[in-house]
Order: C-alpha cells, then sequence, then structure tokens
C-alpha cells in the first residue's frame, strides 16, 4: 500500500496560523495520509512529498515573508501545475492560461 505524504507548511506571526496547520494536517492523518507540520521557515523542501499545503497569516494584504520565500525557493506554483497535469488536470491556476498555450 503506498501512503500520501503531505507536507503543510505555514508562516505565522502570533501561532493562529499554526493552530490551523496543525488541525488540518490532524484532519489528513484522519483520513489515512501521512502529514508533517512544519514551519515554513523549517520547511527546506517539497521534494519527498506528494503534495504541499502552504499558508500564511495576511498583514497588510500580504502574507508572511516565510511563505512567500518557501513558496519561491521550491517553485510551488510551477510544482503544482506539475503536479495537476500528472493528475489529468490542465495544471493552469484559475485565470491564467496553462503554461503550454498562448495567452489571450
Amino acid at each position: 500500500m503506498v501512503t500520501t505524504r503531505v507536507l503543510v507548511a505555514y508562516a505565522t506571526r502570533n501561532r493562529a496560523t499554526a493552530g490551523i496547520a496543525e488541525r488540518i494536517g490532524a484532519d489528513l492523518i484522519s483520513a489515512g495520509l501521512e502529514v508533517q507540520v512544519a514551519p515554513a521557515k523549517a520547511a527546506h523542501t517539497v521534494k519527498g512529498y506528494d503534495a504541499c499545503v502552504l499558508g500564511s497569516a495576511i498583514y497588510a494584504g500580504r502574507s508572511q515573508h516565510d511563505a512567500r520565500r518557501f513558496g519561491d525557493e521550491q517553485a510551488i506554483d510551477s510544482w503544482a501545475r506539475e503536479l495537476a497535469r500528472e493528475l489529468g488536470a490542465d495544471g493552469a491556476p484559475a485565470g491564467r492560461p496553462a503554461p503550454d498555450e498562448p495567452s489571450s
């Protein structure tokens, strides 16, 4: 039996987002997935995971620096598109064309 491995990474200022991440992690574990919940600043890679949930507190309209840094370093957007392709979806984020489609 193959177990799906999920990273739940988060950035928080006052621990509220950490609590939400821990709840998401617990729900995913209850669904039979293997889950690691970690602060984005301690999460070093998405390699070895089948999925990643990246969450952040929002202040002044921006996500926390650690979440933005982790997303940028790990090319979360590109990684998510590639995973979506493997699953049979077009891989395009909502409102944007798939990477191999011309934009309008």
